[in-house]
Parts: structure tokens; C-alpha cells; sequence
């Protein structure tokens, strides 16, 4: 693994940079992008934020809905990562839950 630009070249520099959630954040949408790509779409991912702060990390929005993901990646997991999907469920509704892809054990 190396991150070039932020000069990190090994697992365990990354381990504790300060980029780490952006770094992982990237890793996944370049992987949604590729999904995508390979099932031969046109990918419509975006991100999401109000005039309120209120964001979630990715939208994948296909022909019938809107899906919202969040992406964390910490030593563990915290209620409050939660707050942007459960933002979006109370403007979407209840059938709109999302998904969290945490990228720790």
C-alpha cells in the first residue's frame, strides 16, 4: 500500500496518519466506481451535505432510489457515526436505512 501524496508508504504509517479517514473514504468510492463500471454503468455516486452540516459520505443512486453509506474507519465504533444516516432516514423515511462500511476489526 502507498499513498504518494500524503507520503505514507506502509500500512503501519497509515495506521496513525491523520489522513486516514480520507485515504479509506477514497479506497472506497474508487471501489464503488469500479463496481460500477465492471457491471457496465454509468456510475451516480455522490456525497451529501446541508447548509447544517448534516452530511453522508456517498450516495449511490440508481434508477429506483437513493442509498446512503457512511465509511469509517477508527480503533472503534461510535453512536454519533451514525448521525448522517439517520438524518437522511428522516428525510427519506424509514424504508431509506443505508449502510456503514467500517474499516476496522
Amino acid at each position: 500500500m502507498r499513498a504518494c501524496l500524503l507520503s505514507i508508504g506502509s500500512a503501519s504509517q497509515l495506521a496513525t496518519h491523520a489522513m486516514r479517514g480520507l485515504v479509506f473514504e477514497s479506497l472506497m468510492i474508487s471501489e464503488a466506481l469500479k463496481v460500477a463500471y465492471h457491471a457496465g454503468r454509468v456510475p451516480r455516486l455522490h456525497s451529501w451535505r446541508d447548509h447544517r452540516g448534516n452530511q453522508v459520505d456517498l450516495i449511490v443512486d440508481d434508477a429506483a432510489t437513493a442509498h446512503p453509506v457512511e465509511m469509517k474507519s477508527s480503533a472503534t465504533i461510535d453512536n454519533e457515526f451514525f448521525k448522517g444516516l439517520r438524518y437522511w432516514r428522516s428525510l427519506a423515511g424509514e424504508g431509506h436505512a443505508g449502510t456503514m462500511v467500517y474499516g476496522n476489526d
